[in-house]
């Protein structure tokens, strides 16, 4: 099938997950340092604005963690040869995918489990009320343990805070 007028990529070839061995759970401990880090920019004006009262955390993940602390290669070269940079790129995307199949067949269970501190940073929403209201609020905490984007839970929560959006986009 030719693709070259096509506006979309071809469909990826198949690929087979090796077999995962579940890893026995460890008892989770405090953060090893206690400094968070700083947040990288200062409060940004938000599209719940109106409606809620923002606030941004940085709080520590779990430790340990069932994966080992793994060097990872090193980023690709760049290179004005398309084709150089390329193979810089796939060379260095088939290295992680080979560390992360080791890690699936329990290849790398003799190295320690990953101990680093690891930080996430949270939104707080506050719905503003007005003085005559005496309701209690309810605590809707969003997280993904895969790092799904923080900014995207807004348009979640304008959603709820305006039912009109919701009615409209259907």
């Amino acid at each position: 099938m030719d693709f070259s007028n096509s506006p979309t990529f071809p469909p990826p070839e198949p690929y087979e997950l090796p077999p995962s061995y579940p890893k026995e759970l460890v008892p989770i401990e405090g953060p090893l340092a206690n400094n968070p880090p700083t947040l990288p920019s200062g409060r940004r004006r938000s599209l719940l604005d109106p409606w809620f009262t923002s606030s941004t955390h940085i709080i520590p993940v779990a430790t340990p963690r069932t994966t080992p602390d793994v060097s990872l290669p090193p980023l690709p070269r760049w290179s004005a040869n398309k084709e150089e940079f390329k193979a810089s790129v796939m060379k260095t995307a088939e290295c992680i995918i080979s560390i992360k199949e080791k890690q699936w067949r329990g290849e790398l269970d003799h190295l320690p489990r990953g101990r680093k501190s690891m930080w996430t940073c949270v939104n707080r929403y506050v719905r503003k009320r007005s003085e005559a209201t005496a309701e209690t609020g309810v605590t809707l905490f969003f997280a993904h343990a895969n790092g799904f984007p923080k900014e995207a839970r807004s348009l979640i929560l304008e959603a709820f805070s305006n039912p009109s959006l919701l009615t409209s986009a259907s």
